[in-house]
């Protein structure tokens, strides 16, 4: 596959990408549809899912990373960014070289919608995507099913392409994570470690990721199918649903504007057993990447008993996100744009900290301060618009998604494909990368022990 002669051929540096070959895939087919891709890798984790493409290979320190990837960007004559999450301290220092530069850096991160979509946006995803905040008064006014795409063609428009047909379930992507990061964990040197997005102890991250989610899985899974079942049943109604998320996911660290996983924990907690209907339950789901960290779940059971509502407040484990939204009347998350499932479900929501999800005029309530959860949200209806829910999802669908995933072997080669799509798609300017007056300027400092 070569480029027609109307589509300029691209240089592109791909940096960190989802655990697994995605990358690696990616790449290749960039270099077979004439554009010019190098990989940069970091860690032993990189290099294992390197893949038969062109690789540089980064061995310095946090405090050299800026100058060797402005002279990387310059000397391979970089026009295009590609990246796996935007919050990472190593694509923070590069998206900032890049806008000095005047490059594209398209951002890659789990789809907003799942299963099978990928999000794909220039210049940022969640609270930096350029649709935060953008859609709040348009979508009154916006045909449903004909929005135009950002960073497209431009002045025209088009439907929203459909889902890619693969299974749901987060199994891939944990046996993925398990692979890589394992392997960053186990083999990468210790100059390497200080460059990791987590600061977790390699024995921490090693139990966690492997025996102890395997251990919970096992010994949850029969529990949690009876919560579900009794979710769907006598509960159906009159449970509200708190959906987790990975405790130092850059998304809720950065985006979540002061919120935490046990601010989050203590403060819904307190306001259910003083405000909710006695009626009421509350249920807690585990991220699946943090359910080998059990911390969460034991200070849920411990902060219930505490306000004396232990027997109305549960947390479940396993299971896929649809069952367990499926009776909620309402819906809580800081930054996870899960919230756009409970939104399609037609559930109450409120999302806290910033993100594209409760910017848009379409969640309970917006700008929530870290602990001053809203009392009134036990008791509330205000529900979204069916209307008004569509046409957000249909602008998502159009300007931030692309068909595919991350971790299942045909959804990797349809997201492939869509993203070579998306660059041909791309106008003059459309894709550049904010100019950085308008951003803050990253730097990469010592962290302290890295995991």
């Amino acid at each position: 596959m070569t480029l027609p002669l109307a589509i300029p051929a691209r240089r592109v540096l791909l940096l960190q990408g989802p655990a697994g070959p995605f990358f690696a895939e990616l790449q290749a087919a960039l270099d077979a549809a004439g554009h010019h891709a190098v990989r940069a890798v970091f860690d032993s984790g990189d290099r294992l899912f390197a893949g038969a493409g062109p690789t540089i290979r980064f061995t310095g320190t946090p405090e050299e990373l800026p100058s060797w990837l402005g002279t990387t960007l310059r000397t391979h004559a970089i026009d295009t960014l590609m990246l796996f999450g935007d919050e990472r301290p190593i694509h923070k220092v590069a998206q900032a070289e890049a806008r000095a530069l005047g490059l594209d850096v398209l951002c890659f991160e789990e789809g907003y919608l799942r299963p099978g979509y990928i999000t794909a946006e220039w210049q940022g995803n969640n609270h930096n995507s350029p649709l935060v905040g953008r859609l709040a008064g348009t979508l009154d006014a916006t045909p449903a099913g004909n929005p135009a795409r950002n960073g497209s063609v431009a002045g025209t428009a088009s439907d929203p392409l459909p889902p890619a047909p693969v299974p749901p379930g987060p199994g891939p992507m944990i046996r993925a994570a398990i692979l890589q990061y394992g392997t960053r964990i186990l083999f990468s040197r210790k100059s390497e470690r200080a460059m990791f997005h987590r600061l977790r102890s390699p024995f921490a991250e090693i139990l966690a990721r492997g025996p102890m989610n395997l251990l919970v899985r096992l010994g949850r899974t029969h529990p949690d199918r009876r919560l579900r079942q009794r979710m769907q049943g006598e509960l159906a109604g009159r449970y509200d649903l708190v959906a987790m998320q990975v405790p130092d996911d850059p998304s809720l660290t950065v985006g979540g504007e002061g919120w935490t996983s046990r601010d989050l924990i203590e403060t819904v907690i307190a306001s259910f057993a003083s405000a909710a209907p006695a009626d009421r339950h509350l249920v807690f789901r585990i991220h699946p990447v943090a359910r080998g960290h059990i911390a969460d779940a034991i200070q849920i059971r411990r902060s219930a008993r505490l306000h004396g509502v232990g027997e109305r407040v549960h947390c479940v484990h396993t299971g896929p996100l649809a069952a367990c939204l499926r009776g909620a009347r309402g819906f809580i998350t800081i930054t996870s744009t899960s919230a756009f499932s409970a939104l399609l479900h037609g559930k109450v929501v409120v999302v806290l900290g910033r993100s594209i999800a409760g910017s848009n005029g379409v969640t309970f309530r917006e700008g929530i301060g870290p602990r001053q959860f809203p009392h009134d949200f036990w008791t509330a209806e205000e529900r979204a618009p069916a209307a008004s829910v569509t046409r957000l999802l249909n602008l998502i669908r159009a300007e931030a998604l692309l068909p595919g995933d991350f971790y299942h072997p045909l959804g990797r080669q349809i997201a492939v494909r869509h993203c070579l799509d998306k660059l041909a798609r791309s106008a003059s300017g459309a894709c550049r990368a904010t100019p950085a007056s308008t951003r803050t300027s990253a730097s990469m400092a010592p962290r302290g022990k890295a995991a």
